[in-house]
């Protein structure tokens, strides 16, 4: 019981620390969004497009509301998981002083990262570090089909790698399974 809940922390602070990237996202992995009436010749544009590293190329980053019920989504799965209904009533109410506690502010945090992606495979991710100054961290970036891969701290050891895939030329779902095992899964979205 106790390590779900410190697999899910642990993937929360993994996914804070790898390039402020974390999670967002509906539990509908689909892609899509609401849109504005007339914006059909638009969405045809974004899911026709060559996914090439140029047409991705620019500014992502989180949305919080997005972030926020992704987060919940996967704390109500963790729960439904537990039959002992004393454990999961423990189980609950870890996770709400989790939510209380640190997601507020690490879903601010985060939601303030902006991603760039360069056409060339560089990335830089520049993110309010904890004094209110922005910091930046470089690394490079993937793209192999739609299956992509952002890798901070490329010169350093270990490297974070968040994996994904994209979704469409302004969508990409990341996977933090791979740093944290959390089962959050991250929406990036363009922000230019």
């Amino acid at each position: 019981m106790n390590r779900k809940i410190g697999r899910l922390t642990v993937g929360l602070m993994a996914a804070t620390l790898a390039l402020g990237l974390g999670a967002c996202g509906k539990s509908d992995r689909d892609g899509d969004r609401e849109r504005e009436p007339g914006s059909r010749a638009q969405e045809r544009q974004r899911t026709t497009t060559e996914i090439t590293m140029a047409t991705l190329a620019g500014d992502w980053g989180f949305d919080p509301e997005e972030m926020r019920a992704s987060f919940r989504d996967q704390m109500e799965q963790d729960l439904a998981a537990i039959e002992d209904p004393a454990q999961r009533e423990q189980m609950r109410a870890q996770m709400q002083m989790f939510e209380q506690m640190m997601m507020g502010p690490m879903v601010e945090a985060i939601s303030g990262t902006v991603v760039t992606l360069n056409a060339d495979g560089t990335m830089t991710a520049t993110l309010v570090g904890a004094d209110g100054n922005p910091e930046t961290a470089t690394g490079v970036w993937t793209l192999d089909g739609r299956d992509v891969t952002l890798t901070a701290g490329a010169d350093e050891e270990p490297k974070e790698d968040l994996k994904g895939r994209v979704i469409d030329i302004d969508t990409m779902e990341m996977n933090l399974d791979d740093i944290g095992e959390s089962g959050v899964m991250a929406r990036l979205r363009r922000k230019n």
